[in-house]
C-alpha cells in the first residue's frame, strides 16, 4: 500500500486504520508528522516540514483499541491453567470451554500478556509474578519435553502430550520469547533463575545435526519430520 492509499486528510481516520491494518504495516514505527527521505547519494537523510494533518486516530479509535488490547489479554488470562500456566490452543467467546487442548505457543504468548497486562493495569503485578512463576515452575520440573523441546499441544491440567503432537521447533521457540521476556520484565530472582533454565536446556545442536535448515520438530514414533522451516520469520526467533 502507497503513502497516497494511506495518507490521513484523504479517508476517514477509522477507514485509515482498517486500510493500515490490511496492508500489514506496523503501526509503532509510523511516523505521520514527519517523513524522511535519503539524498540521491544515500549519505544524507533530509526532513521536511511536519504535515499539517492531524493524527489518524480518534478518541473512539483508541477507545476500540484499548478495548481490543485489554480483551486480547483477558484471553490469555482466562484460559491459562491458574497452577500449570497453560493456555488453551483456542476456544469460542459464545460456548462453554470443554476442551483440555494446550499449546505451548499459545503459553508463550500468554507470559508475554503478562507483562503487557500488568504495565497496562490490566492484572495486578503480584498477580501476574505469581502466574509467571507458576508457569515456569511446571514448565521447569513437570511438563514433557525432548532435549528441552517441549510437545506442541499438552493437556492444560497435567502437561500430557496431546494428540500424538510433535516435539515442535517453532513452537518452543515461541514459548522461550515469552520466558525470556518475562525475566527481562519482571526482576525476580527465581523468575530469572528459571528462565535460564529452562532456555538453556534446550539442545539446539541435536535439532540441526543433519540439516542446515531447521525441521519443524519430531516425534518419537517417527524422528525427525520432514518439513524444513525455510520463511524468514520463524527462522529469526529460532
Amino acid at each position: 500500500m502507497e503513502e497516497k492509499d494511506i495518507a490521513p486528510g484523504k479517508v476517514s481516520r477509522r477507514d485509515w486504520l482498517r486500510g493500515v491494518a490490511r496492508a500489514g504495516l506496523a503501526l509503532p514505527v509510523l511516523n505521520l508528522n514527519a517523513w524522511s527521505d535519503l539524498s540521491a547519494q544515500g549519505q544524507q537523510i533530509h526532513s521536511p516540514q511536519p504535515r499539517t494533518s492531524t493524527l489518524p486516530f480518534s478518541k473512539e479509535d483508541d477507545a476500540l483499541l484499548d478495548q481490543i488490547e485489554q480483551a486480547s489479554f483477558k484471553y490469555f488470562w482466562d484460559q491459562a491453567h491458574p497452577e500449570t500456566g497453560i493456555v488453551l490452543d483456542r476456544c469460542k467467546a459464545q460456548n462453554p470451554v470443554t476442551s483440555d487442548l494446550g499449546s505451548i505457543a499459545a503459553t508463550g504468548f500468554g507470559l508475554t500478556a503478562l507483562c503487557i497486562g500488568e504495565k497496562r493495569g490490566y492484572v495486578v503485578r503480584p498477580n501476574a509474578e505469581a502466574r509467571a512463576l507458576n508457569t515456569l515452575r511446571f514448565l521447569w520440573k513437570k511438563l514433557p519435553n525432548h532435549r528441552g523441546f517441549f510437545f506442541h499441544f499438552a493437556n492444560i491440567n497435567t502437561g500430557e502430550r496431546l494428540w500424538d503432537s510433535e516435539v515442535s521447533s517453532v513452537d518452543t521457540a515461541i514459548l522461550l520469547c515469552g520466558i525470556l521476556t518475562c525475566r527481562e520484565h519482571f526482576s525476580h530472582s527465581e523468575i530469572s533463575e528459571l528462565a535460564l533454565e529452562i532456555f538453556n536446556r534446550v539442545d539446539w545442536n541435536w535439532l540441526s545435526e543433519d540439516t542446515p535448515i531447521l525441521p519443524h520438530g519430531w516425534t518419537p514414533e517417527g524422528g525427525f519430520l520432514q518439513y524444513r522451516w525455510a520463511d524468514y520469520s520463524e527462522m529469526m526467533m529460532m
